[in-house]
């Protein structure tokens, strides 16, 4: 039984209810946090269109449901960086959803920039999003996102909507189980591929049958608190399909237990030298600079040393290229309590 199509609410932020019943919450994005406008419209059309919330379905049967989550919104807002910049404030508002068939083109886009996620480009998306269970993605709502249509050059449209068959995203993540049959012919080759860089790998993984792969994606310029609410509702999925799903006469919790999470970041090389920095949030070990910030946090805590490792590949415009990762492993509660850390560095 799939989960309700509504994601779990921070309640330490002031918030308003909209008409539908989604929350609305307002924090503040700074100026270096503005999101990437400078993308092609083909890109923009793609991976950042508008989106909003269905009503919650409903009927009589509440009693037999699992415990319902609330819908939210979180806003970003933003005030220009420039000295005598004009005194005004940007309010951008994001969408926390689960995955859905809307999203496939979106999410697959996103993979396929990945060498290493690309190789089974469509098996993975679809895998992804089957997983109702556990995943969020976040999209933009209709009335913040100015939506952009082609024709106009990235003028304002009210009369423009989206196709719902065809959703846009900013990021999305979730955790696949490496022994699920879902994705038995995806997460082998992944692992095969980091455990080439380092021996730990495999018996991290193949200890049992709870261990889960953390996929992350996103658009380079999303705000870090709405990073932070998206890894926020994947934990409260992870135990919300722990107690609830259904699937299988109940077999499909087993595959939400887990107890260890297999890490894989892009590592933040300087395209010029190929070099790259030490994370600054890095305690136990000397983690890269990552590409997604919240990763650093989360590899901080791994149970063993984080390697970097290279996989080569086709960039967007159909040219060789080489990416950098990073692996490691933590914990479940080590990923939590890296998440609180990171949202804490954030207030």
């Amino acid at each position: 039984m799939p989960k309700p199509s509504t994601k779990s609410s921070s309640p330490s932020y002031e918030s308003s209810h909209s008409e539908n019943g989604s929350k609305s919450i307002r924090s503040p994005l700074k100026p270096d946090e503005e999101v990437d406008d400078s993308s092609s419209d083909d890109e923009e059309m793609i991976l950042a269109q508008n989106a909003g919330w269905d009503e919650d379905d409903s009927s009589d049967d509440e009693d037999d449901k699992p415990p319902a989550k609330k819908s939210k919104t979180t806003s970003s807002t933003s005030s220009p960086s420039a000295p005598n910049a004009e005194a005004t404030t940007n309010v951008v508002e994001f969408n926390l959803e689960e995955m859905g068939d809307h999203f496939y083109n979106s999410l697959r886009t996103f993979l396929g920039r990945s060498p290493l996620l690309s190789k089974n480009l469509s098996l993975l998306t679809t895998s992804i999003i089957n997983q109702v269970s556990v995943g969020t993605v976040v999209s933009q709502s209709v009335e913040s996102a100015g939506a952009k249509s082609k024709g106009k050059k990235g003028k304002y449209d009210p009369d423009m909507t989206e196709d719902p068959n065809n959703r846009g995203a900013f990021a999305f993540t979730t955790v696949l189980n490496t022994t699920d049959e879902e994705v038995e012919k995806i997460i082998p080759e992944i692992i095969n591929v980091a455990h080439s860089a380092t021996e730990k790998v495999k018996p991290f993984v193949s200890t049992d049958s709870k261990c889960g792969l953390l996929i992350t994606r996103s658009m380079i310029n999303v705000p870090h608190n709405i990073i932070h609410e998206m890894h926020k509702c994947l934990r409260d999925d992870v135990m919300w399909a722990q107690k609830n799903a259904t699937g299988d006469n109940g077999e499909e919790r087993k595959l939400y237990d887990f107890k260890r999470l297999l890490v894989i970041a892009e590592v933040d090389v300087d395209q010029k030298s190929g070099n790259y920095g030490i994370s600054q949030y890095a305690k136990k070990w000397k983690v890269p600079e990552l590409k997604r910030m919240e990763e650093e946090f989360i590899l901080s805590r791994s149970e063993f040393e984080p390697t970097v490792f290279s996989v080569k590949g086709i960039d967007e415009t159909g040219e060789k290229c080489t990416v950098k990762y990073v692996v490691g492993g933590v914990k479940w509660g080590k990923y939590a309590d890296a998440i609180e850390e990171f949202g804490a560095m954030l207030d």
